[in-house]
């Protein structure tokens, strides 16, 4: 997954990592969820802002 990233942010410019763990998705669900809810909240005031 980690090699796919920069080709797929590369075409798309609006599209930011947030955070990268050593995990995998159940763990990342189970024990980042804080980092999870964090990214969450960045996208939202990025739509709240572009309207």
């Amino acid at each position: 997954m980690r090699a796919a990233l920069a080709p797929v942010l590369a075409r798309h410019p609006n599209l930011t990592v947030s955070a990268k763990v050593a995990s995998n998705h159940g763990t990342i669900v189970r024990k980042d969820f804080r980092a999870i809810a964090e990214a969450v909240r960045e996208v939202g005031a990025l739509t709240r802002e572009g309207r």
